[in-house]
């Protein structure tokens, strides 16, 4: 299973970084250039949809996708994120910074989308979601299925935020 990253070709130090946390958890990945322009969340929902065009088009059953700041949790990780995988899900994801789940694993409030699966059945919706707000908000917006792994395999590396132009760290919220 091949996980797609976005990564901005000018954040070599990223792209450099997620190459580690593949190489550890012998992922097979392919990279994806990111989108750069004036109005981040419009980046961020093309630099996503690009990916999921493409297995739309592929006919492809699920893609994952994952973003440039993706940080295991730990070794096997990736191995226990897929033995997890729901069915009759939209999305299924690997962590979350904000938000809140139930018993059954679906998400409410999503934010973050650093490591997930789309779904076949979710590619047109997806693809027709609105860019003018948060790409997470829009999935809520959409009443997506969205089940997150029973543990948390990935979070979010501290840093600069193209979408928030400024420093983040958001590991307090996990």
């Amino acid at each position: 299973m091949i996980i797609n990253i976005i990564n901005l070709p000018r954040r070599t130090q990223r792209r450099a970084d997620v190459t580690i946390q593949m190489e550890m958890e012998k992922c097979s990945y392919v990279f994806w250039d990111g989108v750069d322009g004036k109005i981040p969340k419009q980046n961020i929902h093309k630099a996503h949809k690009q990916i999921i065009q493409y297995a739309k088009d592929s006919k492809m059953p699920f893609v994952v996708v994952a973003e440039d700041d993706l940080k295991f949790t730990g070794s096997g990780a990736w191995k226990y994120f897929l033995d997890h995988i729901p069915s009759e899900v939209d999305i299924y994801v690997g962590g979350y910074y904000s938000g809140s789940h139930d018993n059954n694993f679906i998400v409410k409030g999503l934010r973050g989308l650093t490591l997930y699966i789309c779904f076949e059945k979710y590619y047109d919706t997806f693809l027709s979601l609105p860019e003018h707000i948060h790409i997470d908000s829009a999935i809520a917006m959409s009443n997506a299925k969205v089940i997150v792994s029973p543990l948390f395999v990935v979070t979010q590396v501290a840093g600069y935020s193209d979408q928030r132009k400024r420093q983040c760290n958001d590991s307090h919220r996990l």
